[in-house]
């Protein structure tokens, strides 16, 4: 019996720095042993590649010769992830592949097309998006069934072609917190891993201004709230010729002592261990900023990460993906908008709660993997 093969293709057929799926998946294909992976991507200059494990490693000059490759070789499964600025070449995969299937990050379906284009200076995405709903052979995403129930009446698809996959664990990233060193009288130190936007977005279609007020309001409570940004993040906003648009955020971290803009990593996670709790999404809802419409009902992938540190999530109740496991598994808090006002207090669980809420992420993370329960959707389109 021959291995299948399975070809997974990037955003736009570049690797994305600051997205782990492809390290994280990589791991999981490594135990299997009768399917063959095949990471194809488009040359570019500027591009660094990365040693993701995956068997083989296929660079093509453009679009034309990956599609050509593709066709060219069997593969059982094609996987693309995308996400929005890049929904047109995957619409155009779509289109000139058959039977791809689309793992998509973001797509903020609630904003007009004519304000997407003010915003973005591009409205290439809906003709994408509208491609790929209608032409992929399954839709994966970190969206709840509710949203993806809307997704599919607005494009006239099955409801049965989207299927809930959020980045899930890789165990060979779990730490183990040794000492826990929560003490409820201490100073709490918040982790917010990921990075943010500018504030120069109008404040109705992006979450940039309410999550930057938010930060302002929390460390006004005096809680410590540190901001981990990747490299490539970190040197954009660091950078002099960008100053302008990260101003609000620069200033709070030069002259607001508990708010700290640092250099992230993908290893060592251990120096994490430190923080008290982790933001796990916005904290702060407000029904009049659209993207909040879809962000409400996504897990993010930065929940991988922080179940493999192993610190707690707070997170909105609004935020509903996220919310359910929360509380499903207890392993965070849930909080309102009225509970910013008084976060000290709501966050000031005994040490042997939070101890708890530690060894429950412990049991739950395993879980929360890429194994053959998580990995259905995929593995069912082997047979």
């Amino acid at each position: 019996m021959k291995n299948k093969k399975i070809a997974l293709i990037p955003p736009a057929g570049i690797e994305v720095s600051q997205d782990g799926f492809f390290n994280r998946i990589s791991n999981y294909f490594k135990t299997t042993h009768y399917i063959d992976t095949y990471f194809i991507t488009i040359s570019n200059e500027k591009q660094k590649i990365k040693n993701y494990d995956f068997d083989h490693h296929i660079i093509v000059k453009d679009y034309n010769d990956l599609v050509k490759y593709v066709k060219k070789e069997y593969f059982d499964i094609i996987l693309h992830r995308t996400w929005m600025h890049r929904y047109k070449f995957a619409g155009n995969l779509s289109r000139d592949i058959k039977n791809v299937v689309f793992y998509i990050k973001d797509w903020m379906e609630e904003i007009p097309q004519e304000e997407y284009k003010f915003l973005f200076e591009t409205e290439n995405d809906y003709s994408g998006i509208k491609q790929v709903f209608t032409n992929g052979r399954i839709i994966l995403s970190h969206y709840s069934k509710a949203y993806t129930n809307m997704l599919a009446k607005k494009y006239n698809v099955s409801k049965k072609k989207f299927i809930f996959f959020p980045e899930y664990c890789n165990k060979n990233n779990f730490t183990i917190r040794e000492t826990i060193n929560y003490n409820p009288n201490n100073k709490k130190q918040l982790l917010m891993a990921g990075g943010f936007v500018p504030t120069t977005a109008p404040k109705y279609l992006i979450e940039n201004k309410l999550f930057f007020d938010t930060c302002e309001q929390i460390t006004k409570s005096n809680i410590i709230i540190d901001c981990y940004l990747l490299q490539k993040n970190f040197d954009n906003v660091f950078n002099v010729n960008n100053k302008l648009i990260w101003q609000d955020w620069l200033y709070e971290n030069k002259f607001n002592d508990n708010f700290n803009i640092k250099l992230g990593t993908r290893t060592s996670l251990t120096i994490f261990h430190k923080y008290d709790f982790a933001i796990a999404a916005g904290l702060k809802y407000n029904k009049r900023t659209l993207c909040l419409a879809n962000y409400t009902e996504a897990v993010v992938s930065k929940i991988a990460l922080y179940l493999e540190i192993g610190i707690p999530l707070i997170v909105h109740k609004r935020w509903v993906a996220i919310a359910k496991i929360v509380r499903d598994n207890n392993i965070g808090i849930i909080i309102s908008n009225k509970d910013l006002k008084n976060l000290n207090n709501i966050i000031n669980v005994t040490y042997d709660e939070y101890k708890q809420m530690v060894e429950n992420i412990y049991k739950f993370r395993n879980k929360y993997t890429y194994n053959k329960k998580t990995m259905k959707p995929i593995l069912e389109l082997l047979k």
